[in-house]
């Protein structure tokens, strides 16, 4: 018990919450606002000379919220009331800032309009002083998805004749307002029961039906697609409530099934910036693509490439193609392949903080080469002209030599700035410029004794953290032995750093475990939480002894760091503040393989506390579409999870993870997510940089 005082203790020291209010944009949820008077300006109001405290009244106030077509409305006022210093009193009611948390309170000059349900602090503020009250908004109504005729509403709406079940969301979940679309699983008896209602409410505020039709899914089940005009609703409810959700499917001639309810919730804190992901691509789904050939080990069947969504323009409705094995464009020419006969894989990327460069890995990490993207052209650099020994033409395999270098890195991480970058090649680290010229700028903490692997430059340039190991791993995915997959008995090591520099002052942070090995460090951008993996050791069939074909396997090779069945994620502080602690309700089980954490670009607060959302490859099940079979039979998903740090801290404080929708490419007509697509390696950078077509 004292040791998690402590903790709890130096999680308050490290956050360093206040009771202030964090403003956040995005899709459908805008910045902080204020009115000021009767302009409806944004920006609060010069200080009232001599205002000691302002009361706003009434303190407390209750509206219905009435629909027109899908539009919410609802009005209240009020008056805000100044006492100065002098001990006389007056109405300043025109003459104070009303900022609002949410987008669908607006109040100007007392005047208020809110437009969704929630529990609703009004605040009238003038510089440092603040008066509030409380405006509760409550609705209760139906809402129906296109294609759904509101006549066979009534009959959902019966007595259950039996039990159905949501597969997704996970029960307690917590979601970003810019998700979209948010998909319902529900299990059913019979594909008849091809109708359904979602039901959300919550401590009388409100009650919310959704009529749609239900898709059948892959296995016994169907789903329904929330879009934003709905789950918009319960974003000012769940800052103080969560939502009960429940879920009904019935149909013509059907049995009516219910669900017991789930939990769940929308923070005000919204995906921003852009995630870029390793992904597969099979023959006939990426139009004008073709695999080249032996791709997977399968002669012309899967490619890969590199996916982004941009959250900032769109949510997470569809991630855009970037780059692949073939370059980009309707011929799909310009990546550099080694030869005309060999499928040359591009991975392990990184991108600098302004989203304009991208370090990519080709040919895989055992023998890579390296190359440099421009992300707002999609042109690579020149980086060895001599290779491709005067050849012009685009049809010439030779010509793409030249975008090339071998020797370079396996793995990358870019300086705060873009203009240096720390390269791992054979477990060892090495600081170079990023511009063609790649000039070597010294070996990064030569003191350090051991081999090191995966490292992380935190955004603000603050600390480098990184993988040290030992001895020497040699198995079937890397033969030379220092490509940096694998690290037997692996720790968490971190350096501090400059914006150019890395100091050669690195200290273990997490120290090393028999028979457990920890890798894939990443820091938050404010540089208060680290999270990292954490693999076992035991129970895996050892391949440096018994090799087999690797076909269809993941994670079997005894203690490795990559795509290990046996990872899962764990926290710390890069000062070391407070000892590491495993997200189980992030990580949902023991060989889900959660693995290549990585932080948002941004971080809020919610219910109080400070929020942080983490991204993550993993083969869990996604409700009934994705990786409903054995293990080995599944492929790794993106996935991420909300991290809420603040107040007391009992133990994990994560959230069970959400699925980013549509993020397998699927044939056109193809049923949604079929055949799941491998994607793995998430990069998440503050700017999401316009991208050619």
């Amino acid at each position: 018990m004292k040791s998690l005082r402590r903790m709890t203790l130096a999680l308050n020291v490290l956050i360093g919450l206040t009771a202030s209010v964090l403003a956040v944009g995005c899709a459908g949820v805008k910045p902080v606002s204020s009115g000021t008077g009767g302009s409806g300006g944004t920006m609060v109001p010069p200080s009232i000379p001599g205002l000691v405290s302002i009361e706003v009244s009434p303190g407390s106030q209750s509206v219905n919220l009435t629909a027109t077509g899908t539009v919410l409305s609802a009005n209240a006022s009020y008056t805000a009331t100044g006492h100065f210093m002098d001990g006389h009193s007056e109405d300043v009611t025109a003459r104070v800032g009303w900022p609002s948390q949410f987008r669908s309170l607006r109040v100007n000059a007392g005047m208020a309009s809110v437009s969704a349900p929630g529990t609703y602090t009004v605040t009238a503020q003038s510089g440092s002083v603040m008066g509030t009250a409380t405006l509760i908004a409550s609705f209760s109504g139906n809402r129906y998805a296109p294609g759904f005729d509101p006549g066979a509403a009534p009959a959902l709406d019966a007595a259950p004749a039996g039990p159905a079940m949501i597969a997704y969301p996970l029960d307690k979940a917590l979601f970003p307002p810019n998700l979209s679309p948010l998909t319902v699983h529900i299990t059913r008896s019979t594909a008849q029961q091809s109708q359904a209602r979602i039901n959300f409410s919550s401590e009388n505020v409100v009650n919310v039906n959704y009529y749609a039709l239900c898709t059948g899914a892959v296995g016994n089940g169907c789903y329904v697609d929330l879009p934003l005009e709905i789950t918009q609703l319960f974003i000012a409810v769940s800052e103080s409530h969560d939502i009960k959700l429940t879920a009904r499917v019935g149909g013509p001639g059907a049995q009516l099934l219910e669900s017991a309810p789930i939990n769940v919730a929308w923070a005000n804190v919204p995906l921003s910036g852009g995630l870029y992901y390793w992904t597969t691509i099979s023959t006939g789904i990426v139009p004008g693509y073709v695999p080249p050939p032996n791709a997977d080990n399968t002669p012309g069947t899967r490619g890969t490439g590199i996916l982004r969504y941009d959250f900032g323009k769109d949510g997470a409705a569809a991630p855009q193609l970037v780059y692949t094995d073939k370059g980009k464009g309707p011929l799909f020419q310009g990546s550099p392949p080694a030869t005309a006969d060999s499928a040359q894989c591009v991975g392990c990327h990184a991108i600098t903080n302004d989203g304009k460069t991208m370090a990519l890995t080709i040919g895989g990490s055992g023998a890579s080469d390296f190359a440099l993207l421009d992300l707002t052209t999609l042109s690579m650099a020149v980086l060895d002209p001599t290779a491709s020994n005067g050849a012009t033409s685009l049809t010439d395999i030779n010509y793409y030599k030249q975008f090339r270098k071998s020797g370079v890195a396996t793995m990358t991480t870019f300086g705060p700035n873009g203009d240096v970058m720390v390269n791992m090649y054979k477990s060892q680290l090495r600081l170079q410029g990023t511009n063609s010229s790649l000039v070597f700028q010294g070996m990064v903490v030569p003191s350090w004794p051991e081999y090191k692997s995966d490292p992380f430059w935190s955004q603000s340039g603050k600390y480098l953290a990184f993988t040290s190991f030992t001895p020497m791993n040699v198995g079937v995915y890397n033969p030379t032995g220092l490509n940096g997959d694998m690290k037997r008995n692996g720790q968490i090591v971190i350096a501090t750093a400059e914006a150019n520099q890395i100091h050669d002052d690195a200290h273990v942070l997490v120290p090393r475990e028999p028979n457990i090995t920890k890798y894939y460090p990443a820091i938050s951008n404010d540089d208060k939480l680290l999270v990292y993996n954490q693999s076992n050791c035991t129970g895996e069939v050892d391949l440096y002894t018994n090799p087999v074909t690797m076909e269809g396997i993941y994670g079997q090779q005894t203690c490795d760091g990559y795509d290990d069945s046996s990872a899962s994620l764990w926290l710390t502080s890069p000062d070391g503040s407070f000892r590491a602690v495993r997200l189980d309700i992030a990580n949902g089980g023991p060989t889900y393989d959660n693995s290549w954490p990585r932080w948002s670009p941004d971080n809020g607060t919610f219910r109080g506390r400070r929020l942080y959302w983490v991204a993550f490859s993993s083969r869990r099940p996604y409700g009934m579409q994705v990786n409903l079979g054995a293990p080995l039979s599944t492929k790794p998903q993106i996935w991420f999870a909300a991290i809420l740090i603040g107040g007391e801290l009992f133990g994990d404080p994560s959230y069970p993870p959400v699925w980013l929708p549509n993020q397998n490419l699927t044939a056109p007509g193809a049923l949604l997510n079929q055949v799941p697509t491998g994607n793995h390696v998430p990069q998440w950078v503050k700017v999401a940089v316009p991208i050619p077509g």
